[in-house]
């Protein structure tokens, strides 16, 4: 405003301007003479003496406009606003076809109102001087700011008419096309802007934060970059530039960009978390990498100890650290700080779902409070308007399957409060359903995050598109995750539509709604968050889920639970809260690996191969502790024995272990340094070569491997498993009945042990034992028989009006 009246004073400023006088000269003074004294003061700040001057010229001429209205500025300045006001009142009555008059009035208007009025004086300023800029861009804010976009827009466009290279003009049109969510436009107008004015930081800022809305990330990247050079003293854009280039994977510049974010502001709370988030990103395996981010979430808190997200996101940095105590600390934090953090409040109720069940330790938190958390966070929810979008998928209770209790009641608990939580979300989405028709074929959709060389895939879902019938299904293909390799491609040429990931939750929405499959399959909801959120609505008539998670969902929208005759025990179906569905034998069909070996580096492991090898293949938290006594026992049995288990990078849990077990061997009398090997996480090859060396696989107790058996058996090496009561403790046990290996499924932890030691120690039983193998497992591979009764049971449920006495008619 000081800018403008000063320009407007020098435009009006006579030929020669009488120097400042003293009041002396007040009589003999012209009163233009008086009034360019009194500019001269105003240009200079002096406010109370060119205040006098021009009251001076008042007092001679009481109908002077142009002293009227710089002493309306002086009093605005000096925040007598009441009496600017007046004054200015005064100088249009006085003066009506002025616009600087009408242009000042509308700015004490707009602070004392009303605002139609301060609108009125801003377009009487327009309407004598059309080109009048300042009054234009002050009339389209306060149009903006009233709500009234339409008539800014009308505005705005008149304005860029008759003022093409004004950059702020455009840049007003870049914020009303943003609002109307015409981004693309609004990118448009912001550029023009900045071409126009190449040093408008405003505009260099919006365009970053549309381009970044909009994930054009490398766009983003130089907007965020011309920022830095415009403003290089100020964090914010340091910290955005990180936040881009996390987004574009490219995790070591955005901890680079974090850190200088930091520098320039070293309490800024949200660049702490943003440079934790990114070092978990960078390598989620790397014990240095999670140890760095913990470091920073405990700096955000530091600085900015009041805001509760920060808590929140330290508590899943110390729940992943297995510090379960000091999470539930931060996340109890978080939310007394935010009662409405529904993060805070799932994550609190997941901690009650841990990893290695502590009944009977005295140890806290245990599955023991997980329903009475869950129906606590229930309640909390009903009253909240949170939609499961914050919450559901993202964190599960993972842990309560490799725990060998029924977990039926548990889930169905927390399956029903994901499934109402997402329906909140669906109700209140505006996009309807499309209906796409019926077709001859039945629309067969596959959900799933493992459309790649992964466990889920090998065991079940290659299996389906290599005998799936394509004159019966249509198969369309949902791949959740962003992971793709050859195995990926080779699904999408099989696939009649492929729609690939990632998405948001909406999109993917959409595309299941565009398809209009009539069932949708389900191999593993318990593995990918997307999965577990889609899943929780209603997307299809039918909807599936199978062993890829062996466990019942819980969900009240998953109609069926497809298994197998050889996994399941009598009593199954009271296990699911879905329909069980029982295929012949093992259920799938599976290709042999045939792998070439590849050397791991025994010696660089401490691994001996003229001494027994006991592969132990499960990731850390397979092992429940109290099964942990089998491998001391089995070790005084075999005194020359090397268990070897795995330690993935990430090795919290398998530092848990590893202590579990020292005391076991401990309290024996055993030295553990001479029996037990944690090696690193192996490649396909090399886990091979191991086996290959190794006398007998130990198969996870509890939750059983259906993976690390079908290997081992294609490489020969026996298998000693003890059958559990559910379908995830007999994973191994149905691949040796399949086979008719049943003495190497033992009922007891007793009968384990003696198994394992007379197959290391008896040469000529493990002899037979391998021999059975070689010639028993082929039973194992591409095996059909339950493929047809497959398609036989989707094509039943799916177009029931034209199966007739169990088999398909071919009529439509």
């Amino acid at each position: 405003m000081l800018k403008w009246i000063k320009r407007k004073i020098a435009d009006k400023a006579p030929d020669a301007v009488t120097p400042v006088a003293e009041p002396a000269s007040r009589q003999v003074s012209h009163p233009q003479t008086v009034k360019a004294q009194g500019d001269e003061h105003l240009k200079a700040g002096r406010y109370a003496d060119a205040e006098r001057l021009y009251r001076q010229v008042m007092e001679s001429d009481a109908h002077y406009p142009g002293a009227l209205v710089n002493l309306g500025f002086v009093l605005r300045e000096q925040g007598r606003t009441n009496e600017a006001r007046e004054v200015l009142e005064r100088a249009v009555r006085i003066a009506a076809q002025d616009a600087d008059s009408h242009y000042l009035l509308a700015s004490i208007l707009a602070t004392t109102g009303p605002r139609d009025a301060e609108v009125s004086h801003l377009r009487k300023a327009i309407e004598v001087r059309p080109d009048f800029e300042l009054a234009r861009h002050q009339l389209i804010a306060t149009l903006m700011q009233s709500g009234r976009f339409a008539e800014a827009t009308q505005v705005c466009e008149e304005s860029i008419a008759i003022l093409p290279n004004s950059a702020e003009l455009h840049f007003y049109r870049s914020d009303l096309h943003l609002r109307s969510d015409e981004k693309s436009l609004a990118i448009e107008s912001c550029k023009r802007a900045l071409a126009l004015n190449p040093v408008m930081v405003a505009a260099q800022q919006s365009l970053s934060r549309i381009l970044l809305d909009t994930e054009q990330f490398e766009q983003a990247e130089a907007s965020y970059r011309r920022e830095i050079e415009l403003t290089p003293e100020h964090f914010g854009p340091y910290h955005q530039l990180g936040v881009v280039l996390s987004r574009m994977t490219r995790h070591a510049g955005a901890i680079e960009q974090f850190k200088r974010a930091i520098l320039l502001n070293p309490r800024s709370g949200a660049s702490y978390v943003s440079l934790g988030e990114t070092y978990t990103e960078f390598d989620s395996e790397s014990g240095e990498c999670l140890a760095l981010a913990q470091a920073n979430y405990e700096k955000a808190v530091e600085v900015e100890p009041a805001v509760s997200s920060f808590h929140c996101s330290l508590g899943f940095s110390y729940w992943r650290g297995a510090q379960h105590d000091r999470a539930m600390t931060s996340f109890d934090k978080a939310i007394e700080l935010d009662p409405n953090n529904a993060k805070a409040r799932w994550a609190r109720v997941m901690l009650w779902a841990p990893a290695f069940s502590s009944k009977g330790t005295g140890d806290s938190p245990d599955r023991s409070g997980f329903g009475g958390e869950l129906a606590g966070f229930e309640d909390w929810w009903v009253k909240s308007d949170t939609d499961g979008t914050l919450f559901v998928g993202d964190l599960q209770p993972f842990f309560l399957t490799y725990q060998e209790e029924n977990n039926l009641a548990l889930l169905k608990q927390y399956g029903q409060v994901c499934a109402k939580a997402m329906q909140r979300w669906l109700d209140r989405q505006k996009s309807p359903a499309f209906k796409r028709p019926m077709g001859k074929r039945i629309r067969l959709g596959i959900v799933s995050g493992d459309i790649r060389l992964h466990s889920v895939w090998m065991a079940l879902i290659k299996g389906w598109f290599r005998s799936f019938d394509l004159e019966r299904f249509e198969l369309v293909v949902f791949s959740l995750a962003d992971q793709v390799d050859p195995e990926t491609s080779w699904a999408r040429s099989k696939s009649d539509v492929f729609v690939g990931g990632p998405k948001a939750l909406p999109q993917w929405v959409a595309a299941m709604r565009e398809q209009n499959c009539e069932i949708l399959l389900y191999p593993a909801v318990g593995l990918h968050p997307m999965a577990l959120k889609l899943a929780s609505l209603r997307l299809a008539p039918i909807q599936i889920n199978t062993w890829g998670h062996p466990d019942t969902s819980g969900l009240p929208t998953l109609d069926y639970y497809v298994s197998a005759e050889c996994f399941e025990p009598a009593d199954a179906q009271d296990h699911y809260s879905e329909q069980l569905v029982l295929l012949p034998h093992l259920g799938n069909r599976i290709q042999p690996l045939a792998l070439t070996s590849s050397d791991p580096g025994f010696a660089a492991m401490n691994i001996d191969l003229e001494r027994p090898i006991l592969v132990c293949p499960g990731t850390p938290f397979k092992y429940q502790p109290e099964h942990d006594h089998i491998f001391a026992e089995i070790a005084k049995g075999v005194p020359d024995a090397q268990l070897v288990f795995f330690r993935p990078s990430v090795a919290t849990l398998a530092n848990l272990l590893e202590a579990r077990i020292f005391k076991e061997f401990e309290a024996a009398g055993l030295k553990v340094t001479d029996h037990v090997r944690f090696v690193r996480w192996l490649n396909f090859h090399e886990y091979h070569c191991l086996l290959r060396h190794a006398d007998v696989l130990l198969d996870t107790i509890g939750f059983s491997g259906y993976n690390t058996a079908v290997q081992a058996i294609e490489c020969g090496l026996p298998v000693v498993t003890r059958e559990g009561r559910f379908l995830r403790g007999r994973l191994a046990s149905g691949v040796l009945r399949r086979m008719d290996l049943q003495e190497l499924i033992v009922q007891t932890k007793a009968d384990y042990v003696n198994l394992a030691v007379r197959l290391v120690t008896d040469s000529d039983y493990q002899s037979h034992i391998r021999h059975e193998i070689e010639q028993r497992r082929p039973v194992l591979f591409d095996d059909r028989s339950a493929m047809g009764p497959f398609q036989d049971f989707l094509e039943s449920v799916a177009r029931p009006e034209r199966w007739q006495g169990g088999k398909g008619s071919s009529e439509c």
